[in-house]
Order: C-alpha cells, then sequence, then structure tokens
C-alpha cells in the first residue's frame, strides 16, 4: 500500500477548508438576495389554529351498566361528549367574503380547528369584521331520556364557548399582510398594520 506525502494530504485538506468556506460565503451572499414576491397587493390574512370545544354530559351509571363489570373498571360517572362547532364569518367593507362553519378535525371532530384564508385587498382603509362564534348546540337524540336539567346545562355550556370578533377600519398598504390570530377570548391579534 503506498502511503501519500504529507504535502499530498495537507493539500486536500486545504483544498476541501477553502471549497466549504467559499460554499457557506456563497449560500450567505444568496440569503440576503432580495427577492420579489408576487405582486404588491396586499393582503388579508385569518390564520390561526383553536382549541376543540365540546360539552360534556355525565351520569351515574345504572345497575343494569355495572353488571359485569369487575370491581376495579367501574366507573363513578359515565360521560358523553358533544363538539361545539364554530362559524367563521369575514367580511370587509360590508362585503362577505367568507362564511362557513368550521368542526374539529379527526374522525371524532375531536382535534383542533385550523383556519387559514387569504384574500388580496386594494391599499387604503378598509372596514374588516371578522367573527369566530359558537353555534348553539343542537339537542343529540338520545336527549329525549334526559332530565330537563341535563338538557339546560347541556345548551348552557354551548353557550359559554368563547367567541372572538373584531369589527374597526384596518389600513392595507402595498406588498404588505395584514394578519389576525386569535388573542384572549373576544379579541383579535392584529399584525402587519402600518
Amino acid at each position: 500500500m503506498k502511503r501519500e506525502p504529507i504535502q499530498g494530504q495537507a493539500g486536500k485538506i486545504l483544498l476541501g477548508g477553502l471549497l466549504g468556506l467559499g460554499l457557506a460565503i456563497a449560500t450567505a451572499w444568496l440569503s440576503a438576495w432580495p427577492v420579489q414576491m408576487g405582486d404588491d397587493t396586499p393582503r388579508l390574512r385569518v390564520a390561526f389554529r383553536s382549541a376543540h370545544r365540546q360539552t360534556r354530559l355525565c351520569r351515574p351509571p345504572t345497575t343494569a351498566e355495572l353488571a359485569g363489570v369487575p370491581a376495579h373498571m367501574r366507573r363513578k360517572e359515565l360521560c358523553q361528549a358533544w363538539e361545539i362547532p364554530y362559524r367563521l364569518r369575514i367580511a370587509v367593507d360590508e362585503q362577505t367574503l367568507a362564511d362557513h362553519e368550521l368542526k374539529g378535525g379527526g374522525m371524532r371532530g375531536d382535534r383542533p380547528v385550523f383556519v387559514e384564508e387569504e384574500f388580496p385587498l386594494v391599499p387604503g382603509v378598509h372596514r374588516v369584521a371578522v367573527a369566530f362564534t359558537p353555534q348553539p348546540p343542537e339537542l343529540p337524540a338520545e336527549a329525549a331520556g334526559w332530565r330537563p336539567a341535563d338538557r339546560e346545562r347541556f345548551v348552557a355550556e354551548g353557550r359559554q364557548a368563547p367567541a372572538w370578533t373584531i369589527h374597526r377600519p384596518i389600513t392595507f398598504t402595498p406588498g404588505r399582510v395584514v394578519m389576525l390570530s386569535l388573542g384572549q377570548p373576544s379579541e383579535f391579534i392584529v399584525t402587519g398594520e402600518q
């Protein structure tokens, strides 16, 4: 086996180091290069993730439901949950741009709601109205056998779910995106406005 002289190895190491440094400098220079992103149309973007909301109704199990269940597996309460659907309404200058009901993702609808809406607008001041509100839950078919107090609690819990609204003028400048996202209940966070 023939060994290379030390000078040959040092040359390869130096060449590799210079190539790596050159590549790093080129990457840094190209990453700072200004890029034109389409046109200068201002945009309204409504984007957020909302935790899943549900109303639950719990009751003690009947003797028949406990029959045959080992003592260590018996539950003190049997609970059933129903999702609370939300409605998203987006309007600009009294013109409705979006209006749809949203439900949680997943097979059972128990995952978060994701919203990603974007609308091009004309530069200037626009009156923006966005509402993300819970829809009154409908009583399920099995509610016919419930006690009246349980029915009332089911509907009341659905009405107590948090709602978010905004209705105010927002200035849209060319090339800018104004984004609305959820803040504390009843409050949208506005970013990108000048």
